[in-house]
C-alpha cells in the first residue's frame, strides 16, 4: 500500500495506521527474515520501504539489518545484496558510514550479474544522498552518483526515482550556492511530481524552490512557496519532518529579513511540536543565533544553548551542524571582543564548508568582513575578507549577501576617508535592502550615510536618515543601536537650537544687540 500510495491523497488514510501498528510491522517483517523463506526478496524490499518511511525505530531497524547481512551471508543473492547496501546508504545518510567506498565496490560487484535498471537506479540515488551528507569533495560524488540515477532511471522509466533524483539534484545545487540551477530544477520537480500525482515530491520541490529563492533575496516568493508546500504535504496526511523543516525555514526568512523576534517565535512554537533530535538541536542553536544578533539575551545562556546543540552533532555524525555550531561560538567571541579567537575559529569553519555549505560559507564571511566588528588594526585582513565575500556572493548570485558585502565595502572605502565613494556604495545597498525588506541592514546604511550628511553640512538630511534608521532598528531588535541613534537626534536638535539662537543673535538666552 505504502509503495502504491507513497505521496497521494490516499496515502492519508493508512498513514496513520502504518505509525499505530508499527509494532506488528516490525514483528512481520522480523518472522519473514529466515533462510529458505520463498519470500524473503519481498520482505527485504519490504524492510526498504519501512525505512523510507521513518516508521521503525533506529535500535531496532539496526537490528534488523543484521538479521538481513546474516541471511545473505549464508544464502548469497546479488540483486538482494544490492537492494541491502541501498538500504545502508540510506539508513547512513544521517551518521557517517565507515566504510563506504567498500560498500560501493561490494553494490558494483554485484550488479554484473544481473539486469535490473530500478533496483540500479536506486543504489546510484541512496549513494548520491548519502554523498549530499557526507562528502568531503565539495559534492562532486554526490552529483556523480545522482547524475547515473538519473540516466538509470530514465532508461528503467522508474518515475518515482527519477522525480526523487532531480529532487536531489535541486537540493545539491541550493546547498552549493547554485541558487538559479536549483530553483529551475525543482520547477521542473513540481512539473513530474504533479504528472505522477506524488504530493510528497511536489512538496520537497516547493521547500527547495523557496531555499533558493531565499538565496536570490526573493523573500515574499520564499514564503509563497513554503505555504504551497505545506498545503500540498497535509493533502497526503501529517508529516511532522515535513512541517518542523517547513517553520524552520519560515523562521529563517525572518530572520533574514532581520525579524528577530518573528522568527525566534516561529522556532519556539517549533520546539513545542516534539521534534525528532536532530530538527530539536538545529532550534535550538538557530534560537542562539538570534539571540547573538539581538544582543539583549545573558552570553552565558546563549553560549549554553549552543553548546547544547553541538552535544547532538559531531564531526563524523553531520558536519554542516558542528560547523555551524561552531561558528555561532565566534560569532559570540566576536561580541564578546575576544577578537584572536573568533578570528582563528571563523576560518577553521570557513576552511571546513569551502565549496559545500554556502550558508555556513556566508555566515562566516559576514562576520569576517565586517570591520565595524573588529579593532582598526585588523582592518588589512578584514578588508581582504570584503572583497572574497564580494566576490563570493557576485558568483552565486546571492542578492542578499552582494549588497551586505556591498555594506561592508562601504565600511572600508569610509575608513580611508573615500567619503563620495562610501556614500554610493550606501546607497547601492541601501536600494537593494529596501527591495528585499531587511530592516536593520537599511538602518545601518541610513546611519552611516547620516554620518556623512552631517560631515557635508546637510543637517535636514541626517535627520530624516536618522528618523528612519530609529524606526528600522527597532523593528529588528537592535536597542543599543536604536538609543544611539536617539542620542545623535537629540545632540542634532541643540545644534539646531543653538543655530537658530545665533542666527537671531541670542546665545545661551542673552540677547547680543548688534
Amino acid at each position: 500500500m505504502f509503495e502504491q500510495y507513497r505521496g497521494s491523497p490516499e496515502a492519508k488514510a493508512f498513514s496513520p495506521e502504518i505509525e499505530q501498528n508499527a509494532g506488528n510491522i516490525k514483528k512481520l517483517v522480523c518472522l519473514g527474515l529466515y533462510r529458505g523463506n520463498p519470500d524473503l526478496e519481498q520482505h527485504i524490499k519490504c524492510t526498504f520501504l519501512l525505512l523510507q518511511y521513518w516508521v521503525i525505530p533506529r535500535y531496532d531497524l539496526s537490528k534488523i539489518m543484521e538479521q538481513i547481512q546474516k541471511l545473505l551471508s549464508q544464502q548469497p543473492d546479488h540483486t538482494l545484496q544490492v537492494r541491502y547496501i541501498s538500504m545502508v546508504f540510506r539508513g547512513g545518510i544521517d551518521q557517517a558510514l565507515q566504510t563506504p567506498q567498500l560498500l560501493v565496490a561490494q553494490a558494483l560487484d554485484s550488479l554484473q550479474h544481473f539486469n535490473d535498471p530500478q533496483v540500479e537506479s536506486l543504489l546510484y540515488y541512496t549513494i548520491g544522498e548519502y554523498y549530499c551528507n557526507h562528502d568531503e569533495d565539495g559534492h562532486l560524488q554526490a552529483m556523480s552518483w545522482l547524475q547515473k540515477a538519473l540516466t538509470t532511471s530514465k532508461m528503467a522509466g522508474d518515475r518515482v526515482t527519477w522525480t526523487d533524483v532531480l529532487g536531489s539534484i535541486a537540493k545539491l545545487h541550493w546547498m552549493r550556492g547554485q541558487y538559479d540551477a536549483g530553483r529551475i530544477i525543482a520547477t521542473e520537480v513540481q512539473s513530474l511530481a504533479k504528472i505522477s500525482g506524488n504530493l510528497n515530491a511536489e512538496a520537497g520541490a516547493l521547500a527547495c524552490a523557496a531555499h533558493c529563492s531565499m538565496g536570490l533575496g526573493a523573500y515574499n516568493q520564499a514564503l509563497s512557496d513554503l505555504q504551497r508546500g505545506r498545503q500540498t504535504s497535509e493533502l497526503c496526511g501529517p508529516n511532522r519532518a515535513y512541517y518542523s523543516r517547513n517553520l524552520s525555514a519560515e523562521a529563517e526568512i525572518y530572520g533574514l529579513q532581520s525579524e528577530y523576534l518573528k522568527a525566534r517565535n516561529v522556532l519556539i512554537q517549533l520546539m513545542l511540536n516534539e521534534l525528532d533530535e536532530e530538527a530539536n538541536a538545529f532550534a535550538i542553536l538557530n534560537v542562539a543565533l538570534l539571540d547573538v544578533e539581538i544582543g539583549d539575551h545573558g552570553e552565558a545562556d546563549v553560549e549554553f544553548h549552543i553548546t547544547t546543540a553541538q552535544k547532538y552533532f559531531s564531526e563524523d555524525k553531520s558536519q554542516f551542524g558542528w560547523y555551524a555550531c561552531q561558528s555561532g561560538l565566534a560569532s559570540l567571541q566576536l561580541r564578546q571582543h575576544n577578537h584572536i579567537q573568533a578570528r582563528t575559529m571563523f576560518e577553521k569553519c570557513l576552511q571546513a564548508s569551502w565549496s559545500q555549505w554556502a550558508e555556513l560559507i556566508f555566515y562566516v564571511l559576514e562576520n569576517l568582513a565586517d570591520t565595524t566588528l573588529w579593532n582598526c588594526i585588523d582592518l588589512p585582513w578584514t578588508s581582504r575578507y570584503t572583497v572574497i565575500y564580494l566576490v563570493l556572493s557576485i558568483r552565486h548570485k546571492s542578492k542578499l549577501n552582494l549588497h551586505k558585502a556591498l555594506r561592508c565595502l562601504g565600511d572600508v572605502l569610509l575608513s580611508e576617508n573615500h567619503f563620495d565613494s562610501a556614500e554610493a556604495l550606501f546607497q547601492v545597498a541601501l536600494e537593494g535592502f529596501t527591495t528585499m525588506d531587511v530592516h536593520r541592514s537599511r538602518a545601518e546604511c541610513m546611519a552611516r550615510m547620516g554620518e556623512l550628511a552631517i560631515r557635508a553640512g546637510r543637517m535636514d538630511r541626517a535627520e530624516k536618515l536618522w528618523q528612519k534608521a530609529c524606526i528600522l532598528f527597532e523593528r529588528s531588535s537592535q536597542t543599543t543601536q536604536a538609543a544611539e541613534i536617539q542620542r545623535k537626534l537629540a545632540d542634532l536638535a541643540t545644534r539646531n537650537k543653538d543655530t537658530v539662537l545665533m542666527s537671531r543673535g541670542v546665545i545661551g538666552g542673552d540677547e547680543v544687540y548688534m
